[in-house]
């Protein structure tokens, strides 16, 4: 991890979903039809 980002301000959740699907529009798009979302959460 690079140390520059340690106490930084982590994502909503939205934030993240937004992030995470750029990401597989961008990487994998014939994977979206069959996304399904279990949960997002926040960990330690």
């Amino acid at each position: 991890m690079d140390l520059d980002l340690v106490g930084g301000k982590l994502p909503t959740r939205e934030e993240a979903q937004a992030i995470a699907m750029d990401f597989l529009r961008e990487a994998a798009p014939d994977l979206l039809p069959a996304l399904s979302i279990s949960w997002i959460d926040a960990h330690d």
